[in-house]
């Protein structure tokens, strides 16, 4: 079996796929906010609910990750058998994201906020403190992958650039605002459901604009990659052996 991806058909239809998340998400803490007689508004606010973890959403979102890991292990084997020495930044690249991707299912990061809120007594911008450590996160890896994506062509630098602003000002800008808007008026109300949607829609934005210029660099410099996949028989295997 060869499996063909075209950028475009794939960002089409996961864009989609966000969509129906959004709205999915958006009104199930409608009917859990204001019709509390609602049948299963419980389950279907953790089935649905965007700022949740181990859902609907959250399985989405750490497997959008997850295949960009995929696409650019894919990238360096590619450029490993060609011979070119970026295969290691390609490698370091899909591990970073195999990470993330890890972290978004499981919510990782959410475990030092307790600890770092009680330890500095943030608030405010800071209410959610492990924007801290994404802030020196994301220094530490522009730092180590910056020279390599400059060296990248211009069109796939353009599209790299273009995600990582969608998702850090989803990631870490509007975690900001809603931990400001957090700690005034709590958790529990429609307006920061708003926001944190909009903080993940932002999020999966970004990961799909990254996943268009994977798509696209992949295309362009790669001449495209077929996956076969082969099925073996082995008690013919062992016969005509």
């Amino acid at each position: 079996m060869e499996l063909y991806l075209s950028a475009k058909g794939t960002v089409q239809f996961l864009v989609k796929v966000v969509i129906f998340l959004a709205i999915a998400s958006v009104l199930v803490n409608l009917y859990y906010f204001y019709l509390p007689n609602f049948p299963l508004r419980n389950l279907l606010k953790n089935l649905f609910d965007l700022d949740s973890e181990t859902n609907i959403p959250s399985v989405y979102a750490a497997g959008a990750i997850l295949f960009c890991s995929i696409l650019m292990a894919i990238i360096a084997q590619a450029q490993k058998l060609a011979g070119n020495s970026n295969f290691r930044s390609w490698l370091g690249f899909s591990l970073v994201f195999a990470y993330l991707s890890m972290d978004e299912f499981m919510s990782l990061h959410e475990n030092v906020v307790v600890p770092m809120r009680k330890a500095f007594h943030t608030g405010g911008l800071l209410y959610f403190p492990w924007v801290i450590l994404g802030s020196i996160f994301l220094v530490i890896f522009l730092i180590v992958f910056g020279k390599f994506i400059a060296s990248l062509p211009a069109k796939t630098r353009r599209l790299f650039f273009i995600a990582g602003i969608i998702y850090v000002v989803g990631a870490l800008g509007f975690e900001m605002l809603g931990g400001l808007y957090a700690s005034h008026y709590g958790e529990t109300n429609i307006i920061y459901v708003l926001m944190t949607t909009i903080e993940e829609v932002l999020e999966m934005l970004g990961i799909i604009a990254f996943i268009y210029a994977l798509l696209t660099y992949m295309s362009a410099h790669m001449k495209g990659v077929d996956v076969g996949i082969h099925i073996i028989d082995s008690k013919k295997q062992h016969l005509s052996s």
